[in-house]
Order: C-alpha cells, then structure tokens, then sequence
C-alpha cells in the first residue's frame, strides 16, 4: 500500500480489509513515490496499491 497524500485513514481501512481477505499488506510511506515503488519491489510484492484522493472520489 503506497498512500499518496492525506489519505491515511481510508488508505488504513482499504489495507485491514484486505489483511481479513488473506493478503498480505505492507505499508510503505516515504515522501518521494520513487523510494516507496523501490522498497515494493525490494519488499517482492507482485502489485503496488497507489492510493491517492482520486481514488477515493
């Protein structure tokens, strides 16, 4: 999960929703959008979740 902006509590819940579904979350939160997508692919993870407030709209 790479929260963009002030998304932190959706972003929080749409990650809790899917730790119950049985997937793994990891929570990646550094200012730059490059140094978040490095540590995802560092981390193995197949899918990186951008979330930003469009997303929510």
């Amino acid at each position: 999960m790479v929260p963009v902006g002030n998304v932190g509590v959706s972003a929080i819940q749409l990650a809790a929703a899917l730790r119950r579904a049985g997937h793994v979350v990891h929570w990646i939160e550094f200012p730059q959008l490059k140094k978040q997508l490095k540590l995802a692919d560092q981390f193995g993870c197949t899918y990186a979740i951008l979330l930003g407030q469009d997303e929510l709209d």
